[in-house]
């Protein structure tokens, strides 16, 4: 049975010999991190015991580690190597080095899916928009919302008038708990975001007995959560360690919509 995966937040610096030039557990605001200490070991592991070539993974957005475009190339390879099904990225801020237009020309890897900011496209069952707009730690919140709102109204129209009848969304940025609402109430099934992170907090948190908090607590008023028939998830690497023990999240409120092509591919 196809399953569908979330991961974002990868932060990826490979070489051409698909080692990374920035260790993320060694940079300043993660040293110390247990979650991003061995990730990318936990990610291929995981990977390899868990997904399969039916699967579909989201990865929503700061795939690389303000790398240069090249490195874009080499990372994505690397997820190539690991992950066995149809990938879908979408960039995050980490990402404005390198270009969509410009990677897809020179992109060369199978069941792979780069998606534009406001890029509205059909895989298997699923509609998918994304939308990602990167003013949104300069500009105005309040308007930032209400053109993922419009855009939530878009894809779900998209989705009535084609086959792929399930419309969902993927972004960088997780939204406030009124957009969520407002997103489900347009008919989206799922919003897959990441971008917020965690870290060692002073109080013990009620997961796993595990100390850490989220960097952003207003990402914890949406994430695993069903607004309207839609369920959110923040999906950063480092988060899903902490909270769910594992470096991918199922999302099994989408499995009762890809129930009708079992073991079919995209």
């Amino acid at each position: 049975m196809r399953k569908i995966w979330h991961i974002s937040d990868v932060h990826l610096s490979m070489d051409r010999n698909m080692e990374p030039i920035k260790k993320m557990h060694e940079r300043r605001w993660a040293i110390g991190s247990w979650t991003f200490t061995g990730y990318l070991e936990a990610m291929k592991e995981f990977a390899e015991a868990n997904i399969k070539k039916i699967d579909i993974v989201f990865i929503t957005g700061d795939i690389l580690h303000d790398m240069s475009e090249k490195h874009i190339m080499y990372s994505l390879e690397w997820l190539r190597e690991i992950i066995p099904c149809q990938i879908v990225i979408c960039r995050g801020n980490h990402d404005k080095k390198w270009r969509v237009g410009r990677v897809k020309l020179n992109l060369n890897l199978p069941r792979f899916h780069i998606m534009s900011e406001s890029e509205i496209t059909q895989l298997g069952p699923f509609t998918i928009g994304c939308y990602s707009d990167h003013a949104v730690k300069t500009g105005s919140m309040e308007e930032v919302d209400k053109k993922q709102v419009q855009f939530a109204l878009e894809v779900a129209k998209a989705a009535n008038n084609s086959s792929a009848k399930t419309p969902i969304m993927i972004g960088h940025y997780p939204v406030s708990v009124p957009t969520a609402e407002l997103i489900g109430e347009a008919g989206i099934k799922a919003y897959m975001s990441g971008h917020v992170h965690c870290t060692n907090g002073d109080e013990p948190d009620a997961v796993n007995g595990v100390y850490w908090k989220w960097y952003d607590l207003s990402a914890g008023l949406t994430d695993d959560k069903t607004f309207n028939k839609c369920f959110f998830s923040t999906g950063t690497v480092d988060v899903l360690r902490a909270k769910h023990g594992q470096p991918f999240k199922e999302i099994k409120q989408l499995q009762q919509f890809i129930s009708i092509a079992i073991d079919a591919p995209c």
